[in-house]
């Protein structure tokens, strides 16, 4: 059995392919509406998954923080022990941003999310599996954590990704890359800005690959200081966009 589908990942050849469904998981990338959906068709169980990108909505706060919860502060492993002041921050932050957002029309804020749609035997509906958010003036905490020290000299605002997080059970299947495009769609289609930054913890190899593939240039790291303070270091990484 035979599927005919396009490659979504760098340095992968885009196009119709040919391949056999009966050993591998192949991704489908399409457009409905302008919302990007990514399609796996699976021969083992004869469903099909597909992940939504859109906004969040009010009533799905508490999922996004809990997400947040699962992927950030798990190490060192006392952390875990602080996760409810971390669960509180996120959630208070978002209730707030999502208040801003519905009594200012020009907000420059914007709170996505992957929403894995399945049908077949064991259909699960509406589960969120991946976040992000998208600000020029990030919330809470995060403005301490969003501009590098050029930013800071240049006095400019630029639009800064953060709390991008995919569950462990969906990674690796262009989830959090389909994330990173749909807010750089948004930067540079509708909020006419021509460059986008975010951070990454030292030593994540694997989302660092991820924005160096997707163009993005490490432009500094945070002193070696903040390390005495239980504060894990990061680099910062902007992009232009065209």
């Amino acid at each position: 059995m035979f599927v005919q589908s396009v490659s979504p990942f760098p340095g992968k050849p885009l196009g119709l392919r040919c391949c056999n469904i009966q050993q591998k998981k192949y991704w489908i990338k399409q457009r409905y509406n302008n919302i990007v959906v990514f399609q796996v068709i699976c021969a083992a169980n004869s469903k099909q998954s597909l992940y939504r990108i859109r906004p969040l909505q009010r009533q799905e706060i508490v999922e996004f923080t809990n997400i947040c919860n699962q992927c950030f502060h798990t190490h060192p492993p006392w952390k875990l022990l602080l996760r409810p002041i971390f669960f509180l921050e996120t959630f208070l932050g978002l209730l707030l941003l999502m208040n801003r957002k519905e009594s200012q029309d020009d907000s420059l804020d914007q709170v996505l999310v992957a929403q894995e749609e399945t049908t077949g035997k064991y259909p699960f509906l509406g589960r969120l599996v991946g976040v992000v958010q998208l600000s020029t003036i990030p919330q809470g905490s995060q403005v301490f954590q969003a501009f590098s020290k050029e930013q800071q000299d240049d006095d400019e605002r630029i639009p800064y990704i953060y709390n991008l997080a995919v569950l462990p059970f969906a990674r690796r299947r262009g989830i959090g890359r389909s994330l990173l495009q749909k807010c750089e769609e948004i930067v540079r289609e509708e909020w006419k800005y021509g460059k986008i930054g975010l951070h990454s913890i030292v030593g994540n190899e694997v989302a660092e690959r991820l924005y160096q593939s997707l163009g993005y240039t490490k432009k500094g790291c945070d002193p070696f200081w903040v390390t005495f303070l239980w504060i894990a270091r990061r680099n910062y990484w902007e992009k232009e966009l065209h």
